[in-house]
């Protein structure tokens, strides 16, 4: 799967960003995040990729360019993990709304 992104991001030369979930060998599940962006010379021809790849729980994770919408995909990664329904279905919805709004400023 992250190898898709990769290839989508160096094909249309936007930056690529995913989420995953890996089972650990002792059974347990992890979630991920991926991004990267794909450099292009000055004609366009693509010559350099760089890729993260971390814990969606991870203190330092941050999607999007608004800090609210950073902080509230920060803690559903925690409840997803923590497998706290009734938290999910906020933090969704409030995730819905400050997408929503953020689009129209």
């Amino acid at each position: 799967m992250i190898a898709g992104n990769v290839h989508q991001a160096i094909v249309k030369g936007e930056p690529s960003s995913g989420r995953f979930r890996v089972l650990r060998p002792d059974g347990s599940a992890l979630s991920l995040v991926s991004f990267g962006r794909c450099l292009r010379d000055d004609i366009g021809v693509p010559t350099f990729y760089t890729e993260a790849v971390m814990a969606a729980s991870s203190p330092q994770v941050a999607e999007g360019n608004d800090g609210l919408e950073a902080h509230c995909r920060a803690a559903l990664a925690l409840a997803q993990e923590r497998g706290n329904e009734l938290a999910i279905r906020y933090l969704s919805s409030a995730i819905n709304v400050v997408a929503s709004t953020s689009h129209k400023a």
